[in-house]
């Protein structure tokens, strides 16, 4: 309504303000374990024996260009932005493998068991600094079933390491078809390079065997060229990265920090 006085009606506006307060802690992560979206639904999927904390591995996950790190403890809090791995940001580690060679005869044989767990269990052998090249590896009882899809107890799985590789050693190849890290050369992964490479062999009980290579890509894009034949075995990750303790000696807390905001 306007004034009778001739005067200009002035709008009135009411703010409301609210105080928040956030809690930040530093939490000492110990030896952490990683989770997949696969190992997620699993039947166990949190902690492990001899691990203190959970890494969930997600799509999206902080750039970590953009890290804070703590000059007088170390501790880091991660505050660039979100980017989505593979395509923005690379692959801490992933498998590549190639087809069975020569190829079988049966639908399933064609296309042998790799999933998160064969890779796991993968990952697990190429841990061990004992398993040298030249070495081999007898896969037992149910485990071969990481690795077959159907009739695994009359089949044998063996795991020969065929390489192992260092960035600084990949980074130094220059010659040759493939470069110390089993790429193209002229690849122009920044960074990328292959920790090892395995053949795995399949033994059915009543026909011939075939094999197959796979190896341990480090710091790699989904974009990135691989050596020939190799195909990467992308992982199933999580949606958003996320990181789990257990324990309340793992966590003190650091700030209180008081977020407020206006509204009109």
């Amino acid at each position: 309504m306007a004034p009778t006085d001739g005067s200009k009606a002035v709008a009135k506006s009411t703010k409301t303000r609210e105080v928040h307060y956030m809690l930040l802690c530093e939490v000492a992560l110990g030896k952490s374990s990683n989770l997949t979206a696969a190992a997620a639904w699993g039947e166990k999927p949190l902690l492990h024996d001899g691990t203190d904390s959970v890494k969930a591995l997600a799509n999206h996950t902080p750039d970590p260009n953009g890290v804070l790190v703590s000059p007088k403890c170390g501790a880091q809090l991660h505050v660039g932005r979100v980017k989505r791995v593979g395509s923005e940001l690379p692959f801490e580690r992933v498998w590549a493998k190639t087809d069975p060679s020569p190829q079988p005869s049966g639908r399933y044989e064609r296309n042998p068991n790799f999933a998160a767990n064969t890779q796991a269990y993968l990952d697990k052998l190429v841990s061990d600094k004992s398993f040298v090249v030249g070495n081999t590896h007898s896969v037992t009882d149910n485990d071969r079933a990481l690795f077959i899809h159907y009739l695994y107890a009359q089949s044998t799985v063996t795991i020969e390491m065929m390489s192992r590789e260092s960035p600084e050693a990949s980074a130094g190849s220059t010659d040759g078809e493939e470069d110390g890290a089993g790429f193209a050369t002229d690849h122009g992964a920044v960074g990328a390079w292959c920790e090892a490479t395995v053949k795995v062999t399949i033994q059915p009980e009543n026909s011939p065997s075939h094999s197959y290579f796979a190896k341990l890509y480090r710091n790699v894009l989904t974009r990135s060229p691989l050596a020939k034949d190799y195909t990467l075995a992308e992982p199933s990750l999580l949606e958003y990265a996320e990181l789990v303790v257990y324990k309340e000696a793992q966590a003190r807390l650091r700030y209180v920090v008081e977020v407020e905001t206006v509204s009109r």
